[in-house]
């Protein structure tokens, strides 16, 4: 989770870079146990954003901005990442408790990469692009611009479609997981009900949606019928496990 991962300082500062297209350090080198791309699968990891602030809301900026009732994540899932699932951890990953990391370099991202984030990642405010780069991002094998690319492509794919739609109406109230995953389904294909799991916390209120997806042999991903793979069986929160007619509250900005 984001809570305490990073400080506000920091999320100004990579604020400006991402406006200025500016980096924060000088690049730095693979990691030895950096893996070629397209060995893997992902996981795609969606926040509801409002759920987000209420439970770990003091030192987040993102969560005290004027304009938050009227943003995209007042009514649709964020990015919070997506996560290369490595058979080993990539060295810059396991070094996420070293208090260097906020130094470390995020390369720069175009206009187009920026303008998407600005929308679709919130926490971008208090830091979590330079976060999840240095933690996953970084151990996927891509560009950073192309691995933001992708990532938000995809929480804009599942906004503008049915599940989007239905959690845009619902916010404030609540749907089924039935409907949910329905909705995921005839946007995504019938694997959906397999991949996407939806997490819940105390009284049901919806945190987060997750899928995993299979990576391409270039590294790429997308959230589509082709891509979707199957979480772990285990998982309660998975499209065809638990209770089909649980209502899952969604929380709103107020």
């Amino acid at each position: 989770m984001r809570k305490g991962s990073w400080s506000a300082t920091v999320g100004l500062v990579l604020a400006a870079c991402l406006a200025t297209g500016t980096s924060l350090a000088a690049e730095v080198a693979a990691p030895a146990d950096k893996q070629a791309p397209g060995h893997h699968t992902y996981m795609l990891v969606l926040s509801w954003e409002p759920e987000f602030c209420y439970l770990h809301g003091d030192g987040h900026p993102e969560c005290a901005a004027g304009d938050r009732a009227t943003s995209f994540g007042a009514t649709h899932p964020t990015l919070h990442g997506l996560w290369p699932q490595w058979s080993s951890a990539c060295s810059l990953s396991a070094k996420d408790n070293d208090p260097t990391w906020k130094d470390r370099v995020l390369p720069p991202l175009s206009p187009a990469v920026q303008t998407t984030l600005a929308q679709v990642m919130p926490g971008i405010a208090s830091g979590l692009a330079l976060h999840e780069w240095q933690k996953h991002g970084y151990c996927s094998g891509l560009p950073a611009d192309q691995y933001y690319s992708l990532a938000g492509g995809m929480v804009k794919a599942l906004g503008d479609g049915k599940a989007g739609a239905l959690l845009a109406n619902a916010t404030g109230k609540g749907v089924t997981r039935k409907a949910v995953c329905d909705a995921l389904a005839a946007d995504f294909g019938e694997a959906a009900r397999q991949s996407a799991v939806l997490g819940t916390g105390k009284a049901a209120f919806l945190t987060q949606i997750t899928f995993t997806l299979k990576a391409a042999d270039d590294g790429s991903t997308a959230l589509d019928a082709a891509h979707l793979a199957e979480s772990p069986a285990d998982q309660p929160g998975r499209c065809d496990k638990g209770n089909p007619d649980e209502t899952l509250k969604l929380a709103a900005f107020k």
